[in-house]
């Protein structure tokens, strides 16, 4: 995919492809090593602005790793512009003590093939992980997501929404370990599944003994907007402590008849009413994208994934 003009006309916008050694800047702690980039920040000065990292579609598989070092806090959109031989993608976070990310990672475009995206987090004291994530791929992917928090009070908040169209396949398997006391996750996922496609979700969420007053929670819900297409999620706890607060949700299904007549009773007509609660769904992310030209694009490639869908 060809990287959009609204991208390269911020400021704020960091483009990794063919020109990366080119834009890099006065943006400190970014390398290119030989499977990808590399960014620390140990100096928050010259990352005070939200920031938007543009990555080139690649039919080489491309890693990028992060590291932020004690104390440091960064707000930071991830944009992954997908092409038609897209390759392996992986993502390593690290954050040291104190650290926060809010973090938005967006998956975009069309593959011919199958992809995966490979995403491990390590957390250390008291660090702070707020990543919302959005895929909107043509083309069949998975995601593996490994968290670890490894730190005293570490916190993880984690939403991702995945739509599928056509006779797509979407794999996610997210496994979240809390391996100290005090530790914080949230994780939600929000699928949609238009056509014939079929989405899978595995997760599971590990608290081992010892690792008192933590807390896990899920909420998994998705949409199957036609009789063909599938969504099944495996929501899993593994729990060796009693003083914990641990739980889990999942609500699968069509749209909610209550919320659909509701919206009828108010003079709307059924076609209005489905896409107003359908993009119920989609407004956690696009709260989160502040490049008007960006969120454009990715309400039309939303809009493709459900072409054709009988509202």
């Amino acid at each position: 995919m060809k990287t959009p003009n609204f991208f390269l006309a911020d400021e704020c916008t960091i483009l990794f492809g063919k020109k990366s050694k080119d834009i890099f800047g006065n943006y400190s702690g970014i390398k290119l090593t030989s499977d990808g980039w590399s960014i620390r920040v140990s100096n928050q000065k010259k990352w005070k602005k939200p920031v938007t990292i543009v990555i080139e579609g690649s039919t080489k598989p491309v890693n990028l790793h992060i590291h932020l070092g004690a104390d440091i806090s960064v707000q930071w959109s991830i944009d992954y512009l997908i092409n038609l031989k897209q390759a392996n993608i992986g993502i390593f976070i690290k954050l040291d003590k104190g650290a926060r990310l809010v973090l938005t990672n967006v998956f975009i475009g069309k593959s011919n093939k199958e992809f995966t995206v490979s995403r491990i987090i390590d957390q250390a004291i008291a660090s702070e992980l707020d990543l919302s994530s959005g895929i909107v791929v043509d083309g069949n992917i998975k995601i593996a997501d490994h968290y670890e928090l490894n730190g005293v009070g570490s916190r993880l908040k984690a939403t991702m929404l995945a739509i599928a169209g056509q006779n797509e396949t979407f794999t996610s398997i997210q496994d979240v370990f809390h391996n100290q006391p005090l530790t914080v996750s949230e994780v939600t996922n929000l699928l949609v599944s238009a056509k014939e496609s079929q989405m899978h979700v595995d997760v599971t969420e590990t608290i081992g003994k010892g690792n008192y007053q933590s807390v896990c929670h899920q909420n998994n819900r998705g949409i199957i907007l036609e009789e063909k297409g599938s969504i099944t999620v495996e929501p899993k706890l593994i729990i060796d402590e009693y003083d914990v607060d641990a739980g889990h949700g999942c609500a699968i299904g069509q749209i909610n008849a209550d919320e659909l007549y509701y919206l009828l009773s108010r003079g709307m007509d059924e076609a209005t009413a489905k896409r107003l609660i359908i993009s119920g769904y989609l407004s956690p992310l696009y709260k989160r994208i502040e490049n008007p030209g960006f969120l454009k694009k990715l309400e039309k490639a939303i809009e493709r994934q459900m072409k054709g869908v009988d509202y």
